[in-house]
């Protein structure tokens, strides 16, 4: 079962490594954490799928014959795909995400005879899914995947989100937090401060009480526990991204104390900051003296995007090309006459991706 492809394809070795799909194979099953990174995927699946956002994300979409339009899909959020179904989907920034899937066989053999709702229904704030994704996601990056453990996640998973997935999803104007992006925005711009929950209720207007609420039954966690959810994964990128010192990193992520980091990774992930620095981050890059090939900066890139320019993620490669000072040229790719499907660009793009850069 194929995982989701990275969108853009580049022979030259970036240098920070990016974090890495992790994904586990059972019977017919496939458990799948997905980053935090751009993506942009189109196509329809062989397989099932129920997802969980673990994170807040932000894109564009299309589902099935809808019209392309915007997402802003919440942490909690649960959504089911049924094999088949065509999906474009792409994202700037992406954001951590839990996936399960099963082929047409081991669903009909998981599942039986439950009939989810037609389309891709969605349900928000649940706990229970929320729980048993932080749970396989702390198994995948631990390495202790089996699959006996495998088996059981999907039965919890299936338990947890088929129940959710068979009433109606909540509606925008409907939900029992008023405010929720403007709050989590809040969240995320002083997660390195103090953040006591009466502060977090003023900023949507409700009393505290209420506010617990709330929070929980739109984000499927208690306010401490989503900013502890937000200082982790803040201080994961940041474990993966540089060399600071854990001190550093747990004063940036907003942890009283390097101990205090420490103690949260040790009881969500099993494991201590060090060795998840350790284990997601890829070799050192040699010098290039060491081999006499060319560095990054001497080396050119092609960059080909839609001939539109429309695309997010082909803006992020154009401007991060044009802050390093790496020369670059720059080519269009007409997407309504397919040359995404013509065996020269196939060529330059294993993914034939229309944001491609490669390296001359």
């Amino acid at each position: 079962m194929a995982s989701l492809p990275h969108p853009l394809t580049t022979a030259a070795c970036p240098p920070v490594a990016d974090p890495a799909i992790t994904e586990f194979h059972g019977d017919g099953v496939c458990i799948v954490l997905l980053p935090a990174a751009a993506y942009s995927v189109s196509g329809a699946a062989d397989h099932h799928g129920i997802g969980l956002a673990l994170a807040r994300q932000t894109g564009v979409h299309r589902i099935g014959g809808e019209r392309r339009r915007d997402f802003d899909t919440l942490p909690s959020t649960l959504a089911y795909t049924p094999a088949g179904m065509p999906m474009f989907s792409e994202s700037p920034v992406g954001g951590e995400y839990l996936l399960l899937q099963w082929t047409p066989q081991a669903w009909a053999q998981w599942a039986g005879d439950i009939a989810l709702p037609s389309g891709r229904p969605q349900a928000q704030g649940q706990r229970a899914a929320m729980r048993t994704a932080i749970a396989a996601r702390r198994a995948l990056l631990a390495g202790s995947m089996s699959a006996e453990t495998s088996a059981t996640l999907a039965a919890q998973w299936l338990a947890a989100c088929v129940p959710a997935l068979m009433q109606k999803a909540v509606r925008r104007d409907d939900a029992p937090l008023p405010q929720a992006a403007a709050l989590l925005d809040y969240i995320e711009a002083h997660l390195d401060t103090s953040l006591p929950l009466s502060a977090l209720a003023a900023q949507v207007g409700l009393p505290v009480v209420s506010f617990l609420r709330a929070f929980e039954r739109r984000i499927g966690m208690t306010p401490h526990a989503y900013v502890m959810e937000r200082r982790l994964q803040r201080a994961r990128q940041l474990l993966r991204t540089s060399r600071q010192p854990l001190a550093w990193v747990a004063a940036e992520c907003g942890f009283a104390h390097q101990s205090h980091m420490g103690s949260v990774f040790q009881r969500v992930l099993g494991m201590p900051p060090s060795r998840y620095r350790t284990d997601s981050t890829a070799p050192p890059i040699s010098h290039p003296a060491d081999k006499g090939s060319p560095s990054v900066s001497d080396q050119a890139f092609a960059l080909y995007v839609d001939s539109r320019f429309t695309s997010p993620w082909a803006m992020s490669v154009f401007v991060a090309l044009t802050e390093k000072g790496l020369p670059f040229t720059l080519h269009t790719v007409d997407l309504d006459a397919n040359e995404t499907k013509t065996p020269a660009f196939a060529k330059l793009s294993l993914t034939r991706r229309w944001c491609t850069a490669i390296s001359c």
